[in-house]
């Protein structure tokens, strides 16, 4: 057995502990990769969904206290998010400063994410509400890709009967993930291009 089949036995064994650590201590990136494992049969997708999104809001709340907790100046300086103040200005112009729709698109478009939560943990003052606000983002998000990506794994012609060996299949995963990663940072940079012209 290979390092590679370990790690998918692992994660098959313990699915809703695996989903959980993976999207609360690596981000919102892995759900792709998992809702794709699921449609290849690896893991249920209601698993994927349901520990995605608590995972996923869990690391959100997390850093919503860190954003209003007396150490988030040095936070912000520490992230350098006060030099991405474009990045900023993008999710408030599209949103029309409206939360909810400032926390979904900040899944969308990558390097977004804390930054908002920053902006809307200073805009607004009740946490009940940001809770609800996030919850909702979170909820409509992982649905999103939950469900593109298990299509994508279901009906593709690659599958890991196919891959004879784990080089192909670690290639081919990170392969997955530099691609999502352009495509999103493409499509970010061009957005801020237009919005400076």
């Amino acid at each position: 057995m290979t390092g590679f089949e370990s790690i998918i036995l692992g994660i098959s064994s313990n699915p809703i502990i695996t989903v959980f650590l993976v999207t609360f201590f690596l981000g919102d990136e892995t759900v792709y990769f998992l809702s794709f494992l699921s449609g290849q049969g690896v893991l249920a997708l209601w698993i994927v969904i349901l520990f995605s999104i608590i995972g996923n809001g869990g690391c959100d709340i997390l850093w919503f206290s860190i954003a209003r907790s007396k150490y988030s100046k040095k936070i912000r300086k520490f992230l350098c998010l006060d030099k991405k103040a474009k990045k900023t200005k993008f999710l408030k112009g599209i949103s029309k400063k409206k939360m909810f729709t400032i926390l979904c698109l900040s899944k969308f478009f990558y390097g977004t994410r804390i930054l908002a939560i920053f902006y809307v943990a200073k805009k607004e003052k009740k946490f009940g509400k940001i809770f609800l606000i996030n919850t909702l983002s979170v909820i409509s998000w992982v649905m999103v890709i939950g469900m593109l990506m298990w299509f994508a794994g279901k009906w593709t012609s690659v599958s890991f009967d196919m891959l004879n060996n784990a080089r192909k299949i670690i290639g081919f995963a990170v392969f997955f993930g530099v691609l999502i990663f352009l495509i999103r940072k493409l499509i970010f940079s061009k957005i801020i291009k237009k919005l400076n012209k």
